[in-house]
């Protein structure tokens, strides 16, 4: 019988520090939540993107503590203009992880 040896510390996969749950309500009008959380301490972005790939806004960079999050998105450019409807993609990311997600805004 062959025994294998178990994998060392270092060749183990980092666990997922990274959850998004979705925007919410989805489909909206004019504001939605994206809603995530992360298990640790880390800085993040939520940009949002537009069908073409195009960034649309920039909703921000900051440290966010480990536990549940949400940030607004108001169907605003990065001019502060309404944008048109249409299906739209937000990405929040961090140093090591993205996470992608779609939403979709109706007049």
């Amino acid at each position: 019988m062959a025994y294998k040896t178990p994998p060392s510390v270092s060749a183990m996969p980092e666990t997922q520090t990274l959850t998004v749950f979705g925007a919410s309500p989805n489909p909206f009008n004019p504001t939605t939540e994206i809603i995530f959380s992360s298990s640790r301490t880390e800085e993040l972005s939520v940009k949002i993107f537009d069908m073409r790939g195009h960034l649309v806004a920039d909703l921000g960079e900051r440290v966010y503590p480990p536990g549940m999050h949400t940030v607004a998105w108001q169907g605003t450019d990065g001019q502060g203009q309404a944008v048109s409807s249409g299906v739209y993609f937000y990405i929040v990311e961090s140093e090591s992880d993205r996470r992608v997600g779609k939403m979709t805004l109706v007049e």
